[in-house]
């Protein structure tokens, strides 16, 4: 999902469009990059599909691949309004979206022998009727526009790949940083200690979308600002969010026992507490570095951002191959702890030194 737009999310936040019809044509090719995407890693996935075949793997391939890409182009097309200003599109459609999420739910309690694979069409038809009614309610998108998504030109798709290439290489290292023990833990460490290390993440997967609205409302307020005017509000926006977020935070701790249990479901034990009180520096840490993050792109120094990224990635590589398996649970947890550290820690002090020279 995070591969498939190639840097398109923050490349249309920061932007500033002349009319709507501009708008729609940068659009089109941001749309038009993302299927050549989907393209390429269905291709490949259908390749290692030949090394486990199966009839029934195969369907949960397909399906599961168009979820991503439609979960992708939702994201898209929300990003591409809140560009434009329009922040509400996006919670009226959730609110339908949620609606028919828990009545998929609820038939998954009512019918428990349901299949996956009959889980992954109904997910898929409710993400692709979101993504038909974020295109109807919108003010900017007009029927006419629609052939606009398939006018393919070669140049443009070229030229558009070129502008959005350390965004989409960003995109692809921060896969690599966030996602890189989840992927690589199953290979290094047993399968109870990856399942508690993977119910512990689910703690912290709440605060990660919180931290993609924080970032995209903090770049879109940003981007039309000075330099001086950049540094005021970012430094404001920040204090107010973070202090809300610790006050969180010390609440959470306070109720562990209760969260890991019915949210990781693991026990709360002296290794455990441990894990949780790294899991609160990661939120903490990837909080703050987001917002620096959207300051660097504001701040048109995309390239520095890129090079934080690559350090923090590098980082995670290392952690991962050095703590495990040796550390077990913690030293899982210690992975993203020190990488995170790391890169809120690099991205903070460049953030501040480029805020300071462009005043």
């Amino acid at each position: 999902m995070p591969i498939l737009p190639f840097g398109s999310f923050v490349f249309l936040m920061k932007k500033e469009f002349d009319n709507q019809e501009d708008a729609a044509k940068e659009l089109a090719v941001s749309f038009q990059l993302q299927l050549l995407f989907f393209g390429v890693i269905s291709i490949c996935s259908s390749i290692f599909w030949f090394f486990y075949p199966g009839e029934e793997n195969f369907g949960l391939l397909v399906v599961a691949l168009l979820n991503g890409y439609f979960l992708s182009l939702n994201t898209l097309m929300f990003i591409f309004h809140k560009s434009l200003g329009d922040f509400k599109i996006e919670l009226v459609v959730n609110l339908f979206k949620s609606l028919l999420i828990g009545g998929l739910i609820v038939g998954v309690y009512l019918l428990p022998q349901v299949s996956v694979l009959g889980v992954l069409i109904v997910l898929l038809l409710i993400n692709s009727i979101t993504f038909f009614l974020t295109f109807l309610k919108s003010n900017v998108l007009k029927m006419n526009y629609i052939k606009l998504f398939f006018r393919f030109d070669y140049k443009l798709l070229k030229r558009q790949f070129t502008d959005q290439k350390y965004y989409g290489l960003q995109d692809i290292l921060t896969v690599s940083f966030v996602q890189g023990g989840m992927l690589l833990l199953p290979l290094l460490v047993i399968n109870e200690i990856y399942g508690m290390y993977r119910g512990l993440l689910l703690i912290v997967a709440p605060f990660g979308l919180l931290n993609l609205t924080f970032s995209q409302v903090l770049l879109n307020q940003l981007k039309s600002k000075t330099a001086i005017e950049k540094g005021q509000l970012f430094h404001l926006m920040q204090k107010i969010a973070v202090g809300i977020l610790l006050i969180v935070l010390v609440v959470m701790y306070v109720l562990r026992a209760f969260v890991m249990e019915k949210i990781a479901k693991v026990e709360l034990n002296e290794e455990t507490n441990l894990a949780f009180i790294g899991l609160c520096i990661v939120i903490v840490s990837s909080f703050v570095y987001s917002g620096y993050e959207m300051l660097l792109v504001a701040l048109n120094k995309q390239k520095m951002r890129l090079s934080i990224m690559i350090v923090g990635a590098t980082a995670n590589m290392i952690a991962i191959f050095s703590l495990l398996p040796q550390f077990g649970l913690l030293g899982a947890i210690s992975t993203n702890v020190i990488s995170s550290v790391i890169v809120f820690i690099s991205i903070m002090w460049i953030a501040e030194r480029e805020l300071k020279r462009s005043y």
